[in-house]
């Protein structure tokens, strides 16, 4: 298999209805996330401390897990997040992916 996977970092520009804009920490924020989370990693847990949340703390500084097209979809508790209004915009901007292809 040649092709490259598609990477879909689904909060890359995204805004939400509150005017936030969400994007990609520096370099520098990114490391300093990934030791603090390092030496002080919480207890997993599937619908609050799970692997997606950890990616998106990394990379936005916010812990945020849609679940997106899986059976816990809306079942994550995430802080102020509005899941449906990014739930929507997310299945938007990947029917855009797929006509492009």
């Amino acid at each position: 298999m040649t092709d490259e996977p598609v990477v879909i970092n689904y909060l890359d520009g995204y805004t939400d209805k509150h005017g936030k804009t969400y994007k990609k920490g520096t370099p520098n924020e990114i490391r300093k996330r990934i030791i603090e989370k390092k030496t002080d990693c919480k207890l997993y847990g599937l619908l609050h401390n799970n692997c997606e949340h950890l990616a998106t703390y990394v990379r936005y500084g916010v812990k945020i897990a849609l679940q997106f097209n899986l059976t816990g979809e809306g079942k994550c508790f995430n802080k102020n997040v509005d899941v449906k209004h990014m739930l929507a915009a997310m299945r938007e901007a990947s029917c855009n992916i797929d006509s492009s292809s």
